[in-house]
């Protein structure tokens, strides 16, 4: 399955040619538009919990960005050539194993922090797993990635619904909030904290793209 975030007179059409089921969540009424993308993958979980595929993507509604990794930087392409296998094996998957720039280009120190996202990431982490935040944290940025059902269902339902309230709940913009999440997701999903694999393993992984220097920027490998 195939979850596209979006809002409302937004171009969601580069999906209709991929070999996916599809749902595009959108902020209707009753669920108010707060938190950008994380809003609407959780809304998702929690409206499709007991009948999950055995594999669910969580993307943008964008068909290209500078965080895709892709060669022409496209949704479509990166998702045509996602290894599935990979996906069940890992349980969790970033789409996103470029580096540089984007979450595991440095660490980040929640308790050090003066940014506002990364400030307030200690007390929402406590909200959510009811202990503390860890002292060091990184993982890829720009929260589109692709979930195992069985780690989905590594937390209840009634978790996702805390995760959910906190988003409905915080004063904080939706910039910040959602980028907490980006910080989050890895971690719901049952990985470490610190989530950074190596880009050239990951892009032969998960694409089979094993030899790909040619069209990545050589500032992306590792």
């Amino acid at each position: 399955m195939l979850v596209v975030a979006s809002v409302k007179g937004q171009n969601t059409s580069w999906i209709d040619g991929l070999d996916w089921e599809k749902t595009i969540m959108v902020p209707e009424p009753p669920l108010r538009n707060k938190g950008r993308e994380a809003n609407m993958y959780l809304a998702y979980i929690i409206d499709n919990y007991d009948n999950l595929h055995d594999i669910t993507a969580f993307t943008h509604h964008h068909s290209t960005a500078w965080h895709i990794d892709a060669p022409a930087k496209s949704n479509a392409e990166m998702l045509s050539h996602l290894r599935l296998s990979y996906v069940q094996e890992e349980g969790y998957v970033s789409f996103r194993c470029g580096n540089i720039p984007g979450g595991c280009d440095k660490f980040l120190r929640p308790f050090e922090s003066n940014e506002t996202t990364m400030m307030n990431y200690p007390k929402a982490y406590e909200y959510m797993f009811n202990a503390t935040a860890p002292e060091v944290l990184a993982a890829p940025c720009c929260a589109q990635f692709a979930v195992a059902k069985s780690h989905i269902l590594s937390r209840s339902k009634e978790d996702y619904k805390r995760y959910h309230q906190w988003l409905m709940d915080t004063e904080l913009e939706d910039k910040y909030s959602g980028r907490i999440f980006e910080f989050l997701w890895h971690i719901i999903f049952g990985k470490d904290h610190v989530l950074c694999p190596n880009t050239k393993a990951c892009w032969c992984n998960m694409y089979g793209w094993c030899d790909k220097g040619t069209f990545f920027p050589r500032s992306s490998w590792l």
